[in-house]
């Protein structure tokens, strides 16, 4: 899988996950965003440095979706 694909599909399946939990960002946990997009944790950390930086780019992505 190229490293653009893998970074797509990790925003997107975290992003949903978010949407599930209803916003609550402390329930999504590194190991079920990779469980879900079939990565492993250490490509997540490899790709966006830890969990941290991979939220802050899908809520960044969420609310720029929610004003358009």
């Amino acid at each position: 899988m190229e490293k653009d694909n893998s970074k797509e599909l990790l925003i997107d399946v975290t992003t949903s996950l978010i949407n599930d939990y209803n916003g609550d960002v402390s329930k999504v946990t590194i190991r079920e965003i990779a469980t879900k997009s079939n990565v492993s944790v250490g490509l997540i950390n490899y790709l966006f440095g830890n969990k941290d930086n991979l939220i802050a780019i899908c809520v960044q992505k969420i609310i720029l979706n929610e004003k358009n």
